[in-house]
């Protein structure tokens, strides 16, 4: 089980407990985020000294009281054991009630006692009043018995000096220490005075390695005062509380971490040292070494998943191959505090599922296993692990991390959180990389358990950074479905079968047996919803209330929620789901989710709709008009992907198209050339039109650069060109670069296809690059 409590030394490697990024924290307070001294607030919260509101907060930028003042100096030099069993008596000040401040007055007498607080002269205290930050320093240098003259007219001053000398103040954003003190100025000064120590160096500072300059030949380092705020002999957090720090990497090896432990736990962990750069999807060697703005190529550590270094990198200016991390996974990029050197941290984001849960009890906190889901195996070698949490239930879809440790060479889970999950349909899909669903393109996790390969509703789980780290089936409450035939088959023996052929929500088509005759007159073309008895694979049909159209005029955009049948108004969202039928037959039907991604159609068209709470939840269209568009000039580059949709499959290729360069859906696997054009059909996909028409000497091998109103292209160096005449450079990859006819470079071996008018001038060309 991951714990905190483990037997901690000066030698153990950090853990990280909490967190798929951040640090571990004994406070947790709700208010955390606007906390300026976490590390100072966990320590004295972990020790006891100061707590939170009561209320989940902390209130950092909350003014200090007297009272509070006096009972976190009490608990601050003597230890939360001792300051709790301070007798509790009648207050020497009359402004002290002894029940309304029975939590302050032992901590007031003890410290007016040893000299270190006094009331106001007259009798008084003045429990609510306000300390300064220099009142709170004078009264900690009083308890720590540090000498100096703290009254009289230069009192502020003297502790200022003396303050500072100690280290008292070390780290503090004040901007006057004249006024009010705040919660969190005051954690931090309690914090550094039980570090203060009379042996040690002066604010526990050392001249050293403040950063790295790595954009040289060689890594320089940069000098400066490095604050080390470390437990030294004499010291209360030695003395009082036994407090044990370390400074090391943790379980994913990070470096830069402090740890701080009381009594054999954890109360804080926190990263000294921020990465230099941070990514959530592959990045590559090139991009690494442009974003650090190096000057040298650099060969980096790497450590995935484990404190233990495991492999390494070429952070090269000209790597653009080879990429670290992926989708969803953290990669942050250290610059080594000691050496200079490059480091790389990769922690993954894994998909598993609550197989256990087990309940807190006197001696253990609340736990639970994860188990990974499918393909999600770390290494095939992570089958289950056991963490401390609540609040989750056997069956749970969670996100997890984990790490080979220094006490486990195996995999132990770090961390785990809830996924978040949506109901998503796909209308289309690229093979373990993409799919969309209602007019989004979602993409997968780097460790996605399994990808979608149909058009079925199904509920998506997403890791931290929006990727789809794996699904399950859905349960639609509603299925709706055209009827597109309808007839009953005879068995001769006077049995008879119920015969109907659905047009379903996913666009495919099914012929299914009816519970009752579903004549073909009253029922073809009609939306309905659809029941199936689990057991005899039997539906019935129910016939909701729609508005029905036979070839009225139908308005309907892309994009745009308001459209119009017939001038009856109606309304759709990302969810109305069209059911588009075209061609004359065999008849072609696309299914679309949401507004954003329906064609926009046009013309007399023959349908239904149904309205639930004034949105169209589905629409069903036949005989509209569904606008496509044509080109005059196309430029394939010949590369494609291939995207699966309901009863086939289309190619997604670059292109230059009329000048602009743009994506294209296509029907057929695209060759690289010049094309004239190209229609689209109901399911916006593509066709390209024949070869275009290029000049005689088209392709030519070879270029030269403009010069003087002529272009060389071939064997023919005398080409004059047009104005307008725009030059396209493409490889088989993509399209490189467009520019004007003085982008035209000079090359023996590259390829142009060009076009020309009838004046023979050059109109435009396409060149393609050969090494």
């Amino acid at each position: 089980m991951k714990s905190l409590n483990r037997t901690l030394s000066l030698t153990l490697v950090l853990v990280l407990v909490l967190g798929l990024v951040g640090v571990a924290s004994a406070s947790s307070f709700t208010d955390d985020a606007s906390i300026q001294y976490n590390e100072a607030v966990d320590v004295m919260t972990g020790i006891g000294a100061i707590n939170g509101m009561g209320d989940g907060t902390f209130a950092p930028k909350g003014n200090l009281t007297r009272a509070q003042a006096a009972k976190l100096v009490a608990y601050t030099v003597l230890g939360a054991d001792i300051a709790e069993i301070l007798p509790v008596k009648a207050s020497t000040f009359k402004d002290v009630d002894v029940n309304a401040y029975a939590w302050a007055i032992p901590s007031i007498e003890y410290l007016v006692n040893e000299g270190v607080i006094n009331g106001l002269g007259d009798g008084t205290f003045d429990p609510n009043g306000n300390v300064t930050g220099y009142q709170l320093a004078k009264m900690l240098l009083v308890a720590l018995g540090i000498k100096g003259e703290f009254t009289g007219a230069s009192w502020e001053l003297n502790t200022a000096i003396a303050a500072n000398k100690a280290g008292l103040l070390t780290g503090s954003k004040a901007t006057s220490f004249t006024a009010a003190a705040t919660r969190e100025e005051a954690a931090l000064y309690c914090f550094n005075a039980i570090l203060y120590s009379p042996t040690a160096t002066a604010g526990n500072q050392i001249w050293g390695i403040v950063d790295w300059d790595v954009s040289g030949a060689n890594p320089l380092p940069i000098y400066g005062w490095v604050q080390v705020p470390t437990v030294t002999t004499g010291s209360i957090a030695d003395s009082v509380y036994g407090l044990i720090s370390d400074e090391g990497v943790d379980d994913f090896g990070r470096p830069d971490f402090r740890l701080w432990a009381y009594k054999n736990e954890v109360i804080s962990l926190h990263q000294t040292v921020a990465p230099k750069l941070t990514y959530t999807t592959a990045v590559s060697g090139a991009k690494i070494f442009a974003d650090l703005k190096l000057s040298r190529n650099v060969v980096a550590v790497t450590y995935e998943d484990t404190w233990v270094t495991n492999g390494t990198f070429n952070v090269f200016y000209n790597n653009t191959a080879a990429t670290i991390g992926g989708n969803g996974a953290l990669t942050e990029v250290y610059v080594d505090s000691a050496t200079g050197g490059i480091i790389i941290v990769v922690v993954n984001t894994y998909v598993g599922t609550v197989t256990a849960v087990t309940a807190a009890t006197a001696v253990s906190k609340a736990s639970v296993t994860v188990t990974a889901n499918a393909a999600a195996k770390i290494d095939n070698a992570f089958v289950s692990g056991e963490i401390e949490a609540s609040g989750y239930k056997v069956n749970d879809v969670v996100l997890y991390t984990v790490a080979k440790t220094s006490l486990n060479p195996n995999f132990e889970v770090e961390s785990v959180e809830a996924a978040e999950a949506e109901t998503l349909t796909a209308s289309s899909y690229i093979a373990g990389v993409s799919f969309v669903a209602g007019g989004a393109t979602y993409q997968y996790s780097a460790k996605k358990a399994q990808t979608i390969a149909d058009f079925a509703p199904h509920t998506v789980y997403f890791d931290g950074n929006g990727y789809v780290i794996d699904y399950t089936g859905a349960n639609v409450p509603t299925n709706y479905a055209i009827v597109l035939a309808a007839g009953i088959t005879e068995d001769g023996l006077g049995g008879q079968t119920f015969n109907v052929q659905l047009l379903k929500s996913d666009g495919t088509t099914e012929v299914v047996k009816g519970n009752v005759n579903y004549p073909a007159a009253q029922w073809v073309g009609k939306i309905v919803t659809t029941a199936v008895n689990a057991t005899t694979g039997v539906y019935t049909l129910t016939d909701p209330a729609s508005s029905d159209y036979s070839g009225e005029v139908i308005s309907l955009r892309t994009g745009v929620s308001r459209f119009t049948w017939d001038g009856d108004p109606f309304y759709a969202n990302a969810n109305t789901l069209f059911l588009v039928r075209s061609g004359a037959g065999p008849f072609t039907y696309q299914a679309y989710t949401g507004v954003t991604s329906v064609p926009a159609i046009s013309g007399n068209a023959t349908g239904e709709v149904v309205v639930n709470n004034g949105i169209a939840s589905v629409v069903y269209i036949t005989n509209g008009v569904i606008e496509g568009t044509s080109a005059g000039a196309i430029y394939l580059t010949g590369t494609y992907t291939t995207v699966h949709i309901s009863g086939g499959q289309y190619y997604v290729s670059n292109a230059i198209v009329d000048g602009v360069v743009k994506t294209l859906d296509l029907a057929a696997v695209p060759v690289q050339g010049l094309y004239t054009g190209i229609t689209y059909n109901a399911n916006n996909i593509g066709t390209i039109g024949a070869a275009a028409t290029t000049a005689p000497d088209s392709p030519a091998t070879g270029t030269v650069a403009a010069a003087n109103g002529v272009v060389g292209l071939g064997n023919n160096p005398y080409y004059t060109y047009t104005a307008d005449c725009a030059v396209y450079y493409v490889s088989t990859t993509g399209i490189g670069s467009v520019s004007s006819i003085a982008g035209l470079l000079t090359d023996a071996n590259d390829i142009a296809i060009f076009t020309v008018n009838a004046l023979g001038q050059v109109t435009s060309i396409y060149v393609q690059t050969v090494a």
